[in-house]
């Protein structure tokens, strides 16, 4: 909105299909997470424009991020998160924290995420309820300018 770019958002059922398409070329560009392209990049059919991480991915560092090129609003990473029960033992909790850490730091856990463009980074739920907290405050007030529903 702010470069006065205007995007057409169309609602895939995953990266799969999207990708199909921009491969196909029923659509000129897709916005997606990094990992889902490396094997397209690869083979030259497709080509990354820019990543939205703070820093350039190390899986594409020749590929400038959005702040770089001047669209600093555009910074968003994607990052997976462990869920339980509101009313989960703490001790429960703190156990399967430890264990989702140390499996993050484990070489084969490392070297498959990384097939997909995936970092391993380990947190702590106070660390992940506060990062999601930020995003909330960062984003909510945009979602409500535009009027983004889970139906648009």
């Amino acid at each position: 909105m702010r470069a006065g770019v205007e995007l057409k958002h169309v609602p895939y059922r995953g990266t799969v299909p999207s990708i199909t398409d921009l491969v196909g070329g029923q659509i000129a560009a897709a916005m997606n997470p990094s990992g889902d392209y490396l094997q397209y990049m690869k083979t030259g059919r497709v080509r990354v424009l820019a990543t939205s991480g703070k820093a350039r991915s190390p899986y594409l560092p020749d590929v400038p991020t959005f702040t770089e090129l001047g669209f600093p609003d555009v910074t968003v990473e994607e990052w997976f998160g462990f869920y339980a029960p509101a009313k989960t033992p703490a001790a429960t909790i703190a156990s399967a924290s430890a264990a989702i850490n140390a499996a993050l730091k484990d070489k084969s856990v490392v070297d498959a995420l990384a097939l997909v463009g995936l970092v391993a980074h380990g947190s702590t739920p106070q660390a992940m309820a506060a990062d999601q907290k930020a995003e909330f405050e960062r984003w909510g007030p945009l979602v409500k300018q535009i009027g983004f529903t889970a139906e648009s």
